[in-house]
């Protein structure tokens, strides 16, 4: 039997600040709690990582302190790719980078910025257009709540 494959520290890295990214507007859309949900079910957790994102969730973490924390520049471009995902906007790629921005605004910068304006172009944007106006972000089921916050 083969051993389970696992990410390693710059891809989980990535993955908390995605799903830090996801809590910056204190808003958790249906849409991004199907894309969320995604998530956690394919990418290889191993469980030490899955109770890390749930205290996480628990207790929301910088997005911007985790994205300068991953060390493999594809992780960074990854990063931006699945940003765009969960800020949609009917693929309007301007509004994507200007909601982005508000949420972490160390990619206006420098090589981070360069990261971002290329996400643009990435194969994975264009698939998820593709599927996203094959499907009809409307027509999706919605899923449960991943959390509630009570005040």
């Amino acid at each position: 039997m083969a051993p389970k494959q696992t990410i390693n520290d710059s891809e989980f890295t990535m993955w908390r600040a995605v799903f830090a990214f996801s809590l910056v507007d204190h808003n958790l859309e249906l849409e991004e709690q199907k894309l969320l949900s995604q998530y956690l079910s394919s990418v290889p957790f191993s469980h030490d990582q899955i109770e890390t994102i749930r205290r996480d969730f628990l207790m929301p973490q910088d997005v911007e302190a985790l994205f300068n924390a991953i060390s493999n520049p594809d992780h960074k471009k990854r990063f931006c790719e699945l940003a765009r995902t969960l800020v949609w906007s009917k693929g309007d790629m301007d509004l994507q980078e200007k909601t982005i921005l508000r949420r972490v605004s160390c990619l206006g910068h420098g090589q981070n910025r360069t990261v971002l304006r290329e996400s643009r172009e990435s194969d994975s944007i264009r698939r998820y257009h593709d599927s996203y106006e094959k499907a009809g972000i409307s027509g999706q089921q919605p899923l449960p709540l991943l959390f509630e916050t009570r005040v």
